[in-house]
């Protein structure tokens, strides 16, 4: 079948080839699949190839673009929920060893950090988890500061910077 890209289309069958677009204000009716093509894929079973943006899809395998979820997806009938950023730094320097979504750490005085987000959280009502390499008190998050959409701050128990700090962030 070629590209579906008329509107408003109702599409049916349990396998789909083409270019095109499947999306509202299509109606997806017993879609279980889409192999190939480029454009919008929403809401199908399970998308093969292709390159587009792709929302709604419980599988997906190969292809480019964006594949985006507004809240918890289901995952063996259990809610998932996805790191929003993560950071591994030394805090001695502090300077970022490995990361994802962080822009930068600083430190603010010896054991206070803030760590700065490349895309800020939806709201500051984020889960962050922590460890370092001292054995020290835990670490604790908002410490030196309101932790925003924009920055998280955290502060580990004592007197000495740990050399290797691990966070991440979860919404």
């Amino acid at each position: 079948m070629g590209g579906i890209t008329s509107t408003p289309s109702i599409v049916v069958g349990t396998g789909l080839s083409g270019a095109g677009t499947i999306a509202s204000p299509l109606i997806n009716a017993g879609v279980t699949s889409f192999n190939g093509g480029a454009g919008a894929v929403t809401g199908v079973s399970s998308f093969n190839g292709g390159t587009g943006a792709i929302t709604g899809v419980s599988s997906f395998n190969g292809g480019t673009g964006a594949v985006s979820f507004t809240s918890g997806v289901t995952v063996d009938a259990m809610p998932a929920y996805f790191c929003r950023a993560w950071v591994n730094f030394n805090g001695s320097v502090p300077s970022i060893r490995a990361g994802g979504n962080v822009s930068s750490v600083a430190r603010a005085s010896a054991t206070n950090y803030s760590i700065n987000f490349n895309t800020a959280m939806p709201d500051a009502n984020y889960c962050a988890v922590g460890t370092t390499n001292l054995n020290v008190s835990p670490i604790t998050f908002a410490a030196g500061g309101t932790s925003t959409t924009s920055t998280l701050y955290l502060s580990m128990g004592g007197s000495t910077d740990a050399t290797t700090f691990s966070v991440a962030v979860f919404r």
